[in-house]
């Protein structure tokens, strides 16, 4: 297949492979961000939306035969699919839950399939207890369960009938499974497409056909004499058709707002929103009569107390003291006595005026700031490449943001979703130690998309003009002095939170070494509740000679080892003046060796732990009036 897409579609190939069998690693970056933008990425996933189709096409083609033979005809089509998919374990999961909620249809109606649906949860929790992890799990179980369940109230309700017969039950198929999936979607991903809400209903419908015709194409390629002719024709239907869904997408992405960021909710947006689709399955004067049932029943739980309390260590004489509560204690017939001095969540309260209690309460429980004035330290794996997070109760920062390269963008694929799922939505400081890709690379895309407060930079002169600074930053924030700051050694910043930043380095440009941009890092001392953390960029030997001459003190409590734990920023007779409880090396997959074997001998030798973001993931320093705490992402 691979062979005559690439000889006659080979702009195509990787797109068709792509929704055919979920290997998108053919597709380009600028395609990829269309789908994504046009909210059917999903396509590309193949597993639970490629069985349903296939289940279709499976259910076409055996079409007149008993319902017994053409269910059993359906599972082998999806089994054989999944054959071709080499059983990737996503294609397997949908597989299973394909065949499960086709073994239902053998039963009588709806419940019946929300059993056997309940029943492949259970089998593949059986399998592998981690799938309850996996988003792909959650993804697939929410969109089945809310197509039969959902999907049959919007077909019949009236704000459908506008749309012609046809597209009646396709677009309730498609918002029941988006409702159902949304929280999940958000949680996981962080993004919402608007867009993805019309083309997910038509696109699809091409997409969808589009998966057909090339999974036809593809049967008849083992078929002999007939293979590349056959699969030739349904190949070039479905390029026709991609082509023209390309068209769409295309259109679709452009338009404004098409997709955009969305902070982590938190719990109460989730209980929230299925709360609402629940009420929406049972019908709101069934959950109005179970929530004044339940109601009910804890306030006679609590005039029972009461009684027992008044027998053992009261005497009504002495209650009737306070009031017109005593009249509630006194009087045991709960919601009566209590509705007459305005204390019974009676209707009314419940549906007004408690309905905003529970929301305010809800909203404090998360928005209001911490009183415990800790310093949180998050090394964030970037691979070979450095972003460090530095987080109080009131201030939110950024040193370096991470590689880009021509394969992946460190700020798009980690660093913005981590702020998203941390509920960071502005940062008051964005520091950029030095020009290098591995540590500027993801400002041009992290700046466009959270609101910072200003860029502090370097103060290395002429050297901010060069075309590694200018590449690297958007032009605003380099040119425009409101938007950025430089920074010498000496200076010194204060926070209201008591966090102190001093500058160490650079103290001058320095020119004509190996690695001038290592040697003009930004270097600073974090101190906070008496801790101090050193974070060095990329510094040389050279510039830690230009420290050791201030005579400044450089010693620290924690120290993010320079340059990868390379063997150019090492030097024993600096570093024999620190004494750090720890040490930690922001390093990834590289052809330089790093760290060197030099330095973590240097460091094992001195019984110091070494924390590295290529084996413990992202790690997390965190200062506390109680002590200090090292979480690693992976042990």
């Amino acid at each position: 297949m691979r062979r005559l897409l690439a000889q006659k579609w080979p702009d195509q190939a990787g797109v068709l492979e792509g929704i055919l069998f979920g290997d998108a690693s053919r597709i380009s970056s600028e395609k990829l961000e269309m789908y994504k933008a046009s909210g059917v990425m999903h396509v590309f996933a193949a597993s639970g939306s490629n069985v349903a189709f296939i289940i279709v096409l499976g259910w076409r083609l055996f079409a007149g035969l008993p319902k017994r033979i053409r269910i059993i005809g359906t599972i082998g089509v999806i089994i054989f699919y999944a054959a071709l998919c080499d059983y990737s374990p996503p294609i397997l999961r949908a597989t299973i839950l394909g065949i499960i909620v086709l073994s239902g249809r053998l039963g009588k109606g709806k419940v019946a399939a929300l059993r056997w649906l309940l029943l492949a949860a259970v089998i593949l929790f059986l399998w592998n207890p981690l799938y309850l992890r996996d988003t792909g799990f959650q993804l697939s179980f929410a969109a089945a369960w809310g197509i039969l369940t959902l999907a049959p109230l919007l077909e019949r309700s009236p704000k459908l009938t506008f749309l012609p017969l046809i597209l009646r039950p396709v677009t309730a198929v498609t918002l029941s499974a988006q409702i159902a999936t949304l929280p999940i979607l958000i949680a996981c991903f962080h993004q919402l497409s608007l867009i993805g809400l019309i083309t997910n209903i038509f696109i699809l419908f091409l997409l969808g056909a589009v998966l057909q015709f090339g999974l036809i194409g593809t049967v008849l390629s083992f078929v002999p004499y007939i293979s590349d002719f056959g699969s030739g024709v349904f190949y070039q239907a479905a390029i026709w058709l991609l082509l023209f869904a390309d068209q769409l997408l295309s259109l679709c992405a452009g338009s404004p707002g098409a997709y955009f960021w969305v902070l982590n909710p938190g719990a109460a947006f989730y209980l929230l929103w299925y709360g609402a689709v629940a009420v929406v399955i049972v019908g709101k004067k069934k959950i109005a009569f179970i929530v004044i049932v339940l109601i009910k029943k804890a306030f006679r739980l609590a005039c029972n107390g009461i009684d027992i309390f008044i027998a053992k260590f009261g005497s009504m004489t002495w209650l009737k003291k306070y009031g017109p509560i005593s009249r509630v204690i006194i009087n045991h017939r709960a919601l009566i006595s209590i509705r007459k001095i305005g204390c019974a969540p009676g209707r009314e309260f419940w549906t007004k005026t408690g309905t905003i209690l529970f929301l305010l309460i809800i909203v404090a429980c998360l928005y209001l700031p911490s009183g415990d004035n800790r310093l949180e330290v998050t090394f964030l794996d970037v691979g070979q490449g450095d972003c460090i997070l530095v987080r109080t109760s009131r201030e939110t920062l950024l040193i370096d943001t991470g590689p880009k390269t021509a394969y992946s963008d460190a700020a798009k694929k980690i660093i913005v979703p981590y702020l998203m799922e941390k509920r960071i939505n502005y940062l008051d400081m964005v520091f950029i130690t030095h020009e290098d890709g591995d540590h500027i690379g993801g400002a041009d895309y992290l700046l466009a998309n959270i609101p910072v407060g200003k860029v502090l930079l370097p103060n290395v002169g002429e050297r901010l003009e060069n075309n590694a600074w200018q590449a690297g930053l958007p032009s605003e924030y380099l040119h425009d002095e409101n938007k950025h700051d430089v920074l010498n050694a000496g200076d010194r910043l204060r926070f209201s939170t008591g966090l102190l930043i001093d500058v160490l380095a650079p103290v001058s440009v320095i020119q004509n070494t190996d690695a001038d941009p290592n040697n003009n890092s930004l270097v600073l001392c974090l101190e906070h509740l008496g801790e101090r953390i050193l974070l060095t960029g990329d510094m040389e030997i050279e510039e830690m000679k230009t420290i050791s001459d201030r005579g400044v003190e450089w010693d620290a409590d924690y120290i993010k080892i320079p340059h990868h734990g390379g063997k150019s920023s090492f030097d024993t007779a600096w570093f024999d003046q620190t004494s750090p409880q720890a040490v930690f090396i922001m390093v990834g997959r590289n052809s330089f060796g790093h760290p060197s074997d030099e330095v973590l001998a240097y460091w094992q030798d001195r019984g110091i732990p070494v924390y590295r973001t290529d084996n413990n993931g992202t790690i997390k320093l965190i200062i506390t009036k109680k002590g200090t705490q090292i979480i690693c992402g992976r042990q």
